[in-house]
């Protein structure tokens, strides 16, 4: 069990104006966060380009049947064989051990892990792994600030600011989010109790966005709603809709749990390589759900995929998501939480009376991300600005909070990241100091 006790703060005592200095470290921290996250785009781009060919980023369709599961298992074998010769301090990634060195450890993430999450997300997505590249964003960003404040020698609370900037730059450059990022590092890490100044994490969001914005431009990851659409006649069933996405965030967060407890017993190099070979069977069927996934979710909120499509997608998606994160693939897990929400809400589209399936499509992600995270306002801030559409605002309020209220006040499920934490032995929410 970690230790508890934070370690004393260093005050950076002959800085004679550090609100300013401390801003520089927030726009410093902005510049590596959107820097690496460019790099780490490119270096999986470059790939996929060269296994699927010029313009079919993620289009796994393009491989044979047995070519998809020989990648996906050749990916999570070889992950396999290096996270195996690591200790387990050292393999540990994601937004959980983010978590866990700010309340332990005193803000202080090894760039190693980061290193690691670096390449081993970015292999898993190369390789077709269904799991996403927010959560690696995070951590990347999250030790970038962390380093960054080691180096200057700055206090513990300062430390754990640059962290949350960094957690900002990271989300805003992997999203175009620069609003979400901001939100995602109050709710999540820094916690709403105890706000700080949040001038540095805006700015560390605002520098990250540009620079991802100079590489890639600045557009809308996903459509906007479909014009004309009634919100107020809707939301009778955009109610049900977001209760039925919280019970399906309980039962992704609980397989992940079963999937992850039940296969503890095994060596990383057995769970990684049956994590991608699963990820490459059901890719084999449904290559739809493999990598990212964002194509599918666009296909799902244009209202081109019948309820017949939707729903096997829905299940080859869930299943192969929990396999792969559950057996230890380093990838993250907000993006295929997006994109599981935009096929189950297309699926209600298509039954429930009066909804429109691309509508409803679209307010699932926003529904099942909120309730997967225990994040409610990143989520309803990320889907609008991931769709560029104010329209959204009152229909994804309500879903985001129908799902929030059947998954963490009827089942009490926590946030996904807590719910790694506790199956590592983690107490949760951190014990008060004597």
């Amino acid at each position: 069990m970690p230790n508890p006790s934070l370690p004393p703060a260093v005050v950076r005592a002959h800085d004679p104006r550090p609100g300013l200095f401390l801003l520089g470290c927030a726009a410093l921290c902005g510049v590596l966060s959107g820097l690496v996250m460019v790099a780490f785009r490119l270096l999986i781009d470059g790939a996929q380009m060269r296994l699927l060919g010029a313009g079919r980023l993620d289009d796994f369709a393009a491989l044979a049947p047995l070519t998809r599961i020989a990648l996906a298992g050749a990916g999570g074998a070889a992950l396999g064989l290096l996270w195996a010769r690591l200790p387990a301090a050292t393999r540990a990634v994601g937004v959980a051990h983010v978590l866990e060195r700010c309340a332990y450890h005193g803000a202080r993430l090894p760039g190693i892990n980061a290193l690691l999450q670096f390449l081993g997300a970015a292999s898993c997505l190369i390789c077709g792994h269904s799991v996403g590249r927010e959560g690696p964003a995070i951590h990347i960003g999250a030790t970038a600030g962390s380093l960054l404040a080691e180096r200057a020698a700055l206090s513990l609370d300062a430390r754990r600011l640059l962290v949350a900037c960094g957690t900002a730059g990271g989300i805003a450059a992997a999203f175009n989010t620069p609003l979400a990022g901001v939100a995602f590092a109050v709710e999540v890490l820094l916690g709403l109790s105890a706000l700080p100044n949040l001038t540095p994490v805006l700015l560390a969001a605002v520098v990250a966005t540009a620079i991802s914005r100079g590489f890639y431009g600045d557009h809308a990851l996903l459509p906007a709603a479909p014009p004309g659409f009634d919100a107020l006649a809707q939301l009778p069933g955009l109610a049900l809709q977001g209760a039925l996405t919280g019970l399906l965030a309980v039962a992704f967060v609980q397989a992940l749990r079963t999937v992850a407890g039940r296969s503890q017993a095994a060596g990383p190099a057995l769970r990684l390589t049956l994590g991608g070979l699963a990820c490459g069977v059901i890719g084999a069927g449904w290559p739809e759900v493999m990598g990212l996934g964002y194509g599918t979710a666009r296909a799902a909120i244009d209202g081109t995929l019948t309820a017949l499509t939707l729903a096997p997608l829905l299940a080859a998606k869930f299943a192969a998501t929990v396999l792969g994160l559950g057996l230890g693939l380093p990838g993250g897990l907000i993006g295929p939480s997006l994109v599981l929400g935009a096929l189950a809400g297309g699926l209600s589209g298509h039954w429930l009376p009066g909804a429109d399936p691309g509508l409803c499509a679209l307010l699932g992600m926003g529904a099942m991300m909120g309730a997967t995270l225990n994040a409610p306002l990143a989520a309803l801030v990320a889907l609008l600005e991931l769709t560029q559409d104010p329209r959204l605002i009152l229909p994804a309020m309500l879903t985001i909070a129908a799902a929030d209220l059947v998954s963490h006040r009827v089942f009490g499920l926590p946030s996904v990241f807590v719910a790694q934490l506790q199956m590592r032995g983690i107490d949760w929410p951190p014990r008060e100091r004597p």
